[in-house]
């Protein structure tokens, strides 16, 4: 008999609050399958974005290629989402490595890749 069922009491604006809302899981797009593969074709395509960019600025450790792939990279990351965005991250993250691998001295010397040859500038 539903229609005498009694309403059930509202609840006080503070036993509301203390309740606090169900969260969904966030999702970064950062699986770590996204990140292999933008890795592995951050990898292949890397060298050779670096030869096509020509050098019109240097400063200290950070070439021209530095600066383009970073700030593409890096409007990748805050715009895109899903492969992409790891996509982005990982290049933005290298970037850094080898921005930061230049300004240590030039520890290790120049990074050259065994398959091609091509030596990161």
């Amino acid at each position: 008999m539903a229609r005498f069922r009694r309403k059930a009491a509202r609840r006080t604006y503070a036993a509301t609050k203390s309740r606090g809302r169900s969260r969904g899981k966030s999702s970064s797009g950062l699986t770590p399958m996204n990140v292999i593969l933008a890795s592995a074709l951050y990898g292949v395509a890397r060298p050779y974005l670096a030869n096509i960019i020509p050098d019109f600025v240097s400063i200290g450790p950070v070439t021209s290629d530095n600066i383009v792939i970073g700030a593409a990279s890096y409007y990748g990351m805050t715009k895109t989402s899903g492969f992409m965005k790891a996509l982005s991250t990982v290049s933005l993250a290298s970037e850094t490595a080898i921005v930061a691998s230049k300004a240590m001295g030039q520890v290790t010397g120049p990074t050259v890749t065994g398959s091609t040859g091509f030596v990161y500038k």
